[in-house]
């Protein structure tokens, strides 16, 4: 061999298989990006629609159990007795509401409240963080 001179390989063309082949897999990846994104916005909408959905049966359900005069709404001919749980009906009062301090619901009404994901007084609707006993 003689040095500075270079065995020539022959260069064969790509074939036009090949290159289809490499053009549509940048397309197939261009249409994935696209499919992933729109799958996001979707997501994204699924979500806010859910939002929307929440907030607007949490307001039908404080609609539905305020009367008029902003307390809680009674079944026809029922009427609230002085320290009756607002919600049964029956059993005495025992728990108060935190932090609002209503004195409203019986323990049984208390404990089925606080197991709801957002918990809200039956008097005045505002969030329930604790529910605690009072002893009389």
């Amino acid at each position: 061999r003689r040095s500075g001179v270079r065995d020539e390989v022959p260069v064969e063309p790509i074939p036009e298989y090949v290159v289809d082949y490499t053009r549509d897999q940048a397309q197939l990846r261009e249409e994935l990006e696209r499919d992933k994104l729109q799958q996001r916005e979707m997501e994204e909408r699924d979500i806010a629609t859910e939002s929307r959905l929440v907030v607007a049966n949490g307001e039908r359900e404080e609609t539905s159990l305020m009367d008029q005069n902003g307390g809680p709404a009674l079944a026809k001919g029922a009427s609230l007795k002085e320290g009756e749980c607002v919600v049964c009906l029956d059993a005495a009062r025992t728990h108060l509401m935190h932090p609002c301090g209503h004195l409203s619901m019986c323990e049984t009404c208390a404990g089925a409240l606080m197991e709801k994901v957002l918990p809200k007084c039956p008097i005045c609707r505002q969030d329930v963080d604790s529910v605690v006993k009072v002893w009389r």
